[in-house]
């Protein structure tokens, strides 16, 4: 009867281990200075409070320009010249896009547009959310790889409130590429990888898992 219970009460320790695993799929993720704290409902957050969390404190040149364009918007005011805000709320997502040519008029044309999206994923296990954030740079049409392009994300707690970077959320692509931009979907749920290679532009898609982005088969 002994031997009995220890089975069982084992199984109960298993069984609970497993579930806390399955309840935690981001153990990695540490608290940092550099977090970012929702203020505005941080219970149940739309696109509209990550962005406005995210831009807050812009700290780069491409970050304060959008942290302008976004004063804007919540201000009800018109975008700047050259400047398309695109708030989609339902599917929460949001992109900016600035068109140098039509901004700066007075300037030699270049052909250089600059791409910035941004969109959050509701993870499966009703705690954490995942956001976000992708700039692509490019010009009469093909990607330049400016400084501040690329695609990074943060993790939402929405117990603690905060929003944490994280690495390791997109597969590694296992092959020889020139360089990767994204393309964040405005609906659905999977990313566009376009890899651009020696001999060519090839799309895959990034599915998402309930946590993470793995190519598909």
């Amino acid at each position: 009867m002994k031997q009995r219970y220890a089975m069982f009460a084992c199984l109960i320790v298993a069984l609970s281990m497993g579930n806390a695993i399955g309840q935690n799929p981001y153990e990695e993720v540490e608290y940092s200075e550099y977090d970012i704290v929702l203020k505005t409902n941080p219970s149940s957050p739309s696109i509209v409070d990550f962005v406005t969390a995210y831009l807050e404190n812009p700290e780069d040149e491409l970050s304060g320009m959008l942290s302008d364009a976004w004063g804007r918007y919540l201000k009800n005011q018109p975008a700047e010249k050259g400047g398309t805000m695109v708030v989609d709320k339902r599917n929460g997502y949001v992109s900016y896009t600035l068109d140098y040519d039509a901004a700066y008029p007075e300037d030699t044309p270049t052909g250089d547009v600059s791409l910035t999206e941004m969109c959050y994923w509701n993870c499966d296990d009703g705690i954490h959310k995942l956001f976000a954030f992708n700039a692509v740079s490019t010009r009469n049409g093909e990607p330049m790889m400016g400084q501040y392009d690329g695609l990074i994300f943060y993790i939402y707690n929405k117990e603690t409130h905060r929003m944490s970077f994280v690495h390791d959320i997109v597969e590694s692509y296992e092959g020889d590429y020139r360089y990767i931009i994204y393309v964040l979907p405005r609906q659905g749920k999977n990313i566009e990888a376009r890899i651009y290679t020696e001999k060519g532009m090839i799309k895959k898609q990034l599915v998402w898992n309930g946590y993470r982005f793995h190519f598909a088969k």
